[in-house]
């Protein structure tokens, strides 16, 4: 099944939009992470469908994560928001 990362700093976030994914599409495994870091070190280990990315976070930004992840996988999608 496909693998959708959720990248956020906010908690609340990240388990509201978690939640909704895991209703709304049952087929997917989402897996989230408060801190930019691990996600880009698990992103680089394990193959992802998708990167859900927070813009403005203290560790590394969104963009940041955006760059780390194309230098990896250059098809991989990723939104910001």
């Amino acid at each position: 099944c496909p693998t959708v990362m959720l990248v956020d700093d906010d908690s609340a976030f990240l388990t509201a939009v978690n939640g909704l994914m895991q209703l709304h599409m049952p087929d997917v495994h989402v897996q989230a992470f408060e801190s930019p870091h691990q996600a880009v070190a698990h992103f680089e280990k394990k193959e992802v469908a998708t990167i859900v990315t927070d813009l403005t976070m203290n560790e590394l930004d969104g963009f940041a994560v955006l760059r780390r992840a194309k230098a990896v996988c250059p098809n991989v999608p990723v939104i910001l928001h």
